[in-house]
């Protein structure tokens, strides 16, 4: 069917079953056809306009209540289509996991499951996929200059622990401001270091046991190396 202008309400204010729209796109001897959902007009007529949004919303009105979106495949023949992701109410998105911690978490029980891989296919040398971090004081709509000891990223590594109740910290590798960036005689100078943590036996405190000073020192087991080690 054809929407020409206005909008298309399923159910009604104070609805009290869940409303489901599918579409039956097989039959018993063929391969389901795919649904396509798209936004803006077939043609723009030549002309260079916006083609419209595609908006998908969870949720309305202005109740106290909460809602989430919710992703759901199919893997096998006999199995039903079961949740392999969601936006959670409060933004976070879990792969894996209905109950994800941080903005983006991925979790699984299988073997590669949790693995998250970026591949780059060109012809160029020096050109291989990337992995960014960006800090900044402010806001994002006023950014400001970092200072000296900032973190700029870091990648943590923690252990699920005996007793049961929490991951804990084992390692890191942080990146950070070392010295004074953005000076007045060049305002692109960012001095960074490398520092690597890890937890002693007997404590889930990572601490810091090396690091790469913006000088290219190396020092194990002091933060000021004064020679290249």
């Amino acid at each position: 069917f054809t929407i020409t202008g206005g909008d298309l309400v399923v159910g009604a204010a104070g609805n009290t079953t869940a409303t489901t729209i599918s579409t039956v796109t097989n039959t018993g001897t063929t391969a389901g056809k795919d649904l396509t959902i798209s936004a803006g007009s077939s043609t723009t007529n030549g002309n260079d306009i916006d083609g419209g949004d595609l908006i998908l919303a969870s949720g309305g009105g202005d109740g106290t209540g909460t809602s989430a979106m919710i992703f759901k495949t199919k893997i096998t023949a006999v199995d039903g289509a079961a949740e392999k992701m969601r936006i959670h109410t409060d933004g976070k998105i879990g792969i894996g996991t209905a109950s994800p911690d941080w903005m983006v978490e991925m979790a699984g029980d299988g073997s590669n499951e949790a693995v998250f891989a970026v591949t780059q296919y060109r012809d160029s040398g020096g050109d291989g996929p990337n992995i960014l971090m960006r800090k900044s004081r402010g806001t994002e709509a006023s950014p400001t200059v970092v200072a000296d000891g900032d973190s700029l990223g870091a990648i943590d590594f923690y252990g699920y622990n005996a007793d049961g109740t929490a991951f804990d910290w084992a390692a890191r590798i942080v990146a950070e401001v070392d010295g004074t960036p953005s000076t007045s005689t060049d305002s692109s100078d960012m001095p960074g270091r490398l520092a690597f943590y890890t937890s002693t036996d007997g404590s889930s405190t990572a601490t810091e046991k090396m690091r790469i000073d913006s000088s290219g020192n190396v020092g194990i087991g002091t933060a000021s190396p004064g020679a290249l080690l």
